[in-house]
């Protein structure tokens, strides 16, 4: 039986695979006498199962006030090495637990108004050089997928949350 596959709600992809071959997490299965069948940004409207769905993907902006600006230093000094080496530098975090540190790579540049960019393994920063937020957030976090899954968005976002007021932000 063949059966077309919506690889992902955010890719908006149709292949048509028979079922063995199905193994993704993020997919929908629509049945392939749906003939004319087509993706679009609404839900399909005849969906036989849904193998998962959720958020892929979540960015939050922030307007962050820093009361101890101690942590720019810190990103200046790992930040001059990655430009030293041209490569993405490992350094650490204070972490909300006072017996962990968080584990990141920085990059040698920054991007958009955003000094420090850290990359870690779940989530990254972007963190402007700004001990206050002006007319434009001064910090962003990404979320990657598999923290999503594995935590839920609403731990994943308390974990990254933390490490910023740990970090002298709040």
């Amino acid at each position: 039986m063949q059966t077309r596959l919506l690889i992902s709600q955010h890719q908006k992809r149709v292949h048509e695979v028979d079922n063995a071959s199905i193994d993704s997490r993020d997919a929908m299965l629509c049945p392939s006498s749906e003939v004319g069948w087509q993706t679009t940004i609404s839900h399909p409207a005849n969906v036989n199962n849904i193998l998962a769905s959720g958020v892929d993907t979540l960015v939050i902006s922030l307007n962050i006030d820093w009361r101890d600006t101690a942590l720019f230093a810190i990103l200046d000094e790992v930040k001059e090495k990655a430009k030293q080496y041209s490569l993405d530098y490992a350094g650490h975090l204070q972490h909300f637990n006072p017996e962990e540190v968080w584990p990141f790579t920085i990059k040698p540049h920054g991007t958009k108004g955003f000094s420090w960019i850290l990359i870690g393994s779940d989530f990254s920063y972007k963190i402007a050089n700004s001990s206050a937020p002006g007319s434009r957030p001064n910090a962003m976090i990404e979320i990657r997928s598999e923290a999503l899954w594995r935590l839920g968005p609403k731990e994943v976002i308390k974990i990254a949350l933390s490490l910023i007021e740990a970090n002298g932000g709040i």
